[in-house]
């Protein structure tokens, strides 16, 4: 089997989709993780919550890199501590001095074979490492994200977060495959799913996995059961039986005030006629492959199968 050489970029420790998209790929066969890089506010905790999934789940040499806490645009509070993170068990983890955009620049720019590179969280380490080194659209491969909302009108998190390192990422001219709301939502776990993973509590990776969905629980009073948001994206590498794409043109909004971030296509018509009266459109349109459908209970339960397959 051929596998696919890839770097995740993750906001791993807030929502808890993020660690079991990173758990779901070290066991897919399909895909090789090159390396991980954080974004997004305090990426040193976040890089540490990496550092010990992966010690966790037996593949401590896959490096971890901390890249930019702060958006292009709209600050953030980078003291701010996400709830997966403790002190206690990851403080002393040691995590690389290189910044995530010089790892992604050198990691791409000098790998033999070309870059998937795999987003599940805000897009500011690529938008400054494109900045940086613009011949990097030449050399990655392609980019699988999860991010944006196509077919109904809502402005998605990761794209929220930073619209103008987005807008970078959609202008490049790299093959995108963006997995969005419209798909991710639907795969929603219920509780006899969640309680499949307490049959493998003696597997240490699984037992570090429901330690942090009950922190997340904790922190995220009334969500109890975990959208497999970013799991999704990842299956989204290699995976097309349970997962529908679409070419779509794909502008983002930058400066409505309750549009900020927005994404939109050129085929939704009404949609374009609905936008917040003054919001101008500041972004040319991209042609990209936007995910449209989903069998939500057939990749749930994949998704839990190759996940509990493994013995650690």
């Amino acid at each position: 089997m051929n596998r696919e050489n890839i770097i995740i970029d993750t906001d791993i420790g807030d929502d808890i989709d993020d660690a079991l998209a990173l758990a779901f790929a070290l066991h897919s066969p399909e895909i090789h993780i090159l390396g991980v890089t954080t974004v997004l506010g305090n990426t040193q905790a976040r890089a540490r919550i990496a550092v010990n999934l992966l010690q966790t789940a037996g593949f401590g040499q896959i490096p971890v890199y901390a890249g930019c806490g702060q958006p292009m645009n709209q600050p953030v509070d980078e003291t701010i501590i996400p709830c997966q993170y403790s002190e206690e068990t990851m403080g002393t983890l040691e995590i690389s001095s290189v910044h995530a955009v010089d790892y992604l620049i050198d990691c791409i720019m000098n790998a033999p074979e070309a870059v998937t590179l795999v987003t599940i969280g805000p897009l500011t380490n690529v938008a400054v490492a494109l900045l940086k080194e613009p011949r990097l659209k030449q050399k990655l491969k392609r980019i699988v994200m999860m991010g944006g909302a196509y077919y109904f009108h809502y402005v998605e998190w990761n794209i929220y977060c930073d619209p103008e390192a987005a807008n970078i990422v959609f202008q490049s001219g790299i093959p995108i495959d963006a997995v969005g709301l419209d798909v991710t939502k639907q795969c929603l776990m219920n509780g006899e799913q969640l309680e499949r993973l307490k049959t493998e509590l003696n597997s240490p990776l699984i037992r570090l996995l429901w330690q942090l969905i009950e922190q997340w629980q904790i922190n995220n009073k009334g969500r109890k059961y975990p959208i497999l948001h970013d799991a999704l994206a990842v299956y989204g590498i290699f995976g097309r039986e349970l997962l529908q794409f679409e070419r779509e043109a794909v502008s983002i909004e930058l400066a409505g005030t309750a549009t900020r971030g927005l994404t939109f296509n050129r085929t939704d018509r009404n949609r374009e006629d609905q936008l917040i009266a003054g919001a101008e459109m500041q972004a040319e349109r991209s042609v990209i492959q936007v995910a449209k459908a989903v069998d939500s209970q057939s990749f749930i339960d994949f998704f839990l199968n190759r996940l509990l397959s493994v013995k650690l």
